[in-house]
């Protein structure tokens, strides 16, 4: 049998006070890598819009 780090998954949530400052690293990290992807995409649609308004 394993042995897992924490005995539920409300101690896992909270772990031992630390679980709001991790959990929010995890949220803002992921929020700021979603939006930088979806900034390029957007920066990469306009100039594909651009290049085929060129194009005529």
């Amino acid at each position: 049998m394993s042995n897992l780090a924490f005995s539920s998954f409300n101690d896992f949530l909270h772990m031992d006070g630390h679980g709001v400052y991790v959990w929010s690293a995890y949220i803002i990290s992921t929020f700021i890598i979603l939006l930088a992807f979806l900034t390029i995409y957007r920066n990469i649609q306009l100039i594909r819009k651009r290049i085929k308004d060129a194009r005529g």
